[in-house]
């Protein structure tokens, strides 16, 4: 009899550790993506990342986590749970949370950061999914996520100057028109734009206004060496203003020049120069013009009382 009730219990016990065997299986798995190939260095980047339970067993206290890379800086993150999931709303740098995840729940993850203005060749970020202890999942394989993007480096700057003349005469005001612009990808914070000015040029004074998110400083004198702000397409232009001095002889030449700054790589130098030259040339002043000898009123009268009597002599005669 006491076997009978041994056995029974025994068998009891192996019914119940293979029910509870039965439901510790949870096939996790996650995903992370930023929606794109590329990223631009210096821009902001976002991830979604979103990790499930697919069951049969529901999970309380699974770890998501993603160890952000270097390049990747001031990362924030939010996070909402599905059908029952559960996770902590909101959070900043590396991502190491305990999320519950009934069968069939999930929870989605908006991490977001900014890409580092110095990074080059890919951005690489994995994030896992974690079962807790005493839960086997049944696929690992799905239980890690990676997004690989490749690095846009650079800032194409250019620059370009005219006077919009091909000769200019001493004595005379000569104004430049100076442009600086960004063709991209990376935004540009604190470029360089410079024109040592001609030394046969005085007076000088400069404007600059800004186009498409562009910045400069509005106004100055002498010698041009202005920090600038150049989002992706932006420009800005400045306008110069100077006399070219009375003794001037020979060319008159101005360059200006566009440089990147720290940590920034221009991929296309050759366009970051551009030179003005002009013919210098006395303009021939017009000569003063004589008067026209005329004659008084008194003598015009008398001229033409001597033409009538002539006339009526003439007729007299005739």
């Amino acid at each position: 009899m006491i076997h009978r009730i041994l056995r029974a219990f025994v068998a009891a016990l192996a019914l119940c550790a293979g029910t509870a065997y039965a439901q510790s299986l949870a096939d996790l798995a996650i995903t992370k993506t930023d929606g794109a190939t590329s990223v631009t260095a210096g821009t902001p980047v976002t991830y979604t990342i979103t990790a499930t339970n697919a069951g049969p067993s529901g999970v309380t206290g699974a770890t998501v986590a993603d160890t952000l890379p270097a390049a990747i800086t001031g990362a924030t993150w939010t996070c909402v749970g599905a059908g029952g999931g559960s996770c902590t709303a909101s959070g900043s740098g590396n991502l190491n949370d305990l999320v519950n995840l009934p069968a069939g729940a999930s929870v989605t993850y908006t991490l977001t950061g900014t890409v580092s203005p110095s990074a080059t060749g890919t951005l690489s970020n994995t994030a896992t999914v974690a079962a807790p202890g005493g839960v086997t999942d049944p696929t690992p394989a799905n239980n890690s996520a990676t997004d690989a993007d490749t690095i846009l480096t650079g800032a194409d700057l250019a620059v370009t100057l005219t006077d919009g003349v091909t000769a200019v005469a001493p004595g005379s005001a000569v104004t430049y028109t100076l442009t600086a612009s960004n063709a991209g990808p990376v935004a540009v914070t604190g470029a360089t734009v410079a024109d040592t000015l001609p030394a046969s040029l005085s007076g000088v004074t400069w404007t600059c206004v800004g186009s498409a998110g562009g910045s400069c400083t509005a106004s100055g004198s002498g010698n041009l060496n202005e920090l600038v702000n150049l989002p992706v397409g932006a420009a800005v232009t400045f306008t110069i203003t100077g006399t070219l001095s009375a003794s001037a002889t020979g060319t008159l030449s101005n360059t200006a020049t566009i440089t990147a700054p720290g940590g920034v790589t221009d991929p296309n130098a050759a366009n970051n120069t551009a030179t003005d030259t002009d013919t210098i040339s006395a303009v021939p002043v017009a000569s003063t013009p004589q008067a026209v000898p005329t004659l008084s009123e008194l003598a015009l009268v008398l001229l033409g009382a001597l033409m009538g009597l002539t006339w009526w002599r003439r007729q007299r005669k005739a």
